[in-house]
């Protein structure tokens, strides 16, 4: 259920129930088990539902008192109203002349009616500069944090003590691998919950996005070019966060560049 095909209105995504509901309403896009493909948003109303029916907390309260708490780590999902001065206003990726684009925008631009186009336009209102969708608890795409913050959450698995051994394997391990998929456009690895390495650049598919984390690492990008993971085989984790947006799908020249290195001062060291 990756997107939306009626329309979506205008603040719906403030309203908790409702946008369950209507996740719960909509007709797969394919016929399940036949395509992969990623949720830029539904993903979070399913999971914070989950959360929600298993423990009897919303999910920004569970995340808060189970995870970042813990990790004393700066990320909020429902950042207070007190701290939104803090905020960093998000810049808006805009294109150079003659710029290349993504696969995922170039269907996005040409298919108004498309999967991509309704997944990033036809979401209630939840814009990343609202300070009401700030403080809501939206798990696809509304969590708030700095890179100290991000690298926080995934240092314990980083060190092997954050869940049993036989989930930390799961967790770094290939869940689902595509060719193409169905959402953003190009290969894609993942484990349960999180991205694994893509190596798309040094492939056939010389124009397509990555994520060079080395093998046995797992994390997650954001959308303009953040990303945090943890790489239990060297003991590391690392965030990054912008607010200039990239055209990226998954890590840009930047993000790229900022982990290559972390990866150089990690061989060092070890």
């Amino acid at each position: 259920m990756a997107a939306f095909r009626e329309e979506i209105p205008d603040g719906a995504a403030l309203d908790w129930d409702y946008m369950c509901d209507r996740v719960a309403a909509e007709e797969p896009w394919w016929e399940p088990g036949t395509r992969n493909g990623y949720h830029l948003m539904s993903f979070g109303w399913v999971a914070g539902e989950l959360v929600r029916r298993a423990s009897g907390k919303s999910l920004g309260t569970f995340f808060r008192e189970e995870v970042a708490g813990p990790a004393d780590a700066d990320f909020w999902i429902g950042l207070p109203s007190e701290e939104h001065h803090r905020v960093s206003p998000l810049q808006q990726f805009r294109p150079a002349p003659n710029e290349e684009f993504s696969s995922f925008t170039r269907a996005f631009i040409s298919q108004p009616d498309g999967l991509q186009a309704r997944a990033w336009r036809n979401r209630g209102g939840a814009k990343g500069d609202s300070p009401s969708v700030w403080s809501a608890e939206l798990g696809g795409g509304g969590g708030i944090a700095n890179a100290r913050g991000l690298a926080r959450i995934y240092r314990a698995p980083s060190l092997g003590n954050f869940v049993a051994e036989k989930q930390q394997e799961r967790m770094c391990s290939v869940s689902v691998a595509t060719e193409k998929d169905a959402m953003l456009l190009l290969p894609t690895r993942f484990s349960e919950g999180f991205m694994l390495r893509m190596s798309n650049r040094v492939s056939a598919h010389t124009d397509d996005d990555s994520v060079n984390i080395r093998e046995g690492a797992f994390g997650h990008v954001g959308a303009g070019g953040s990303i945090g993971f943890a790489d239990p085989r060297h003991g590391m984790s690392m965030g990054y966060v912008m607010n200039q947006m990239g055209k990226s799908v998954l890590l840009d020249e930047r993000g790229e560049g900022l982990v290559e290195a972390a990866y150089q001062c990690a061989d060092r060291n070890s």
